[in-house]
């Protein structure tokens, strides 16, 4: 964050870009206990998502399971979420439509993986190809199957 506050420094909205995502960093959202055990356990040390054990509600929710094109946003070079966790060995990537855009951050932002989000740079390069990606595949989706109703396990 202090690499990003130097930088920003010459260019007032950079620098009170830095400062609002620096203030939502420090913003505190009481998650609760369970649900934040399930995340770390589930998510982050079993890799339950990849490895094709989680369930959501009793349902499976395997990677290898989507079968749709794919759009991943990644930092090549970020810690927080490496590209390896964000684009997974599954076959949705392999799919000729599937994309997976690359940024390097933006001044201001403090935080590169979020700087996709805020960043002004990415709003204006990046946003545009998202939704031309989606764009393109507008109405190209394939008629449900039969989807589970909420809270239940089965269709």
């Amino acid at each position: 964050m202090l690499a990003d506050r130097l930088q920003s420094w010459g260019d007032p909205e950079a620098r009170r870009r830095h400062g609002r995502v620096r203030r939502w960093t420090l913003d505190e959202f009481p998650m609760p206990a369970r649900l934040f055990e399930e995340v770390v356990e589930h998510l982050y040390r079993e890799d339950r998502f990849a490895r094709g054990t989680l369930t959501l509600d009793g349902v499976p929710a395997a990677a290898s399971a989507i079968d749709c094109p794919v759009l991943a946003v990644v930092d090549p070079d970020s810690r927080v979420v490496p590209r390896g966790s964000a684009v997974p060995p599954v076959p949705a990537f392999a799919r000729p439509e599937s994309l997976v855009l690359e940024h390097s951050g933006d001044r201001g932002v403090a935080l590169r993986h979020v700087a996709a989000l805020v960043g002004p740079a990415l709003h204006a390069g990046l946003w545009p190809r998202i939704l031309n990606w989606i764009g393109d595949r507008a109405g190209q989706a394939a008629p449900p199957t039969a989807r589970r109703k909420p809270g239940s396990a089965t269709a």
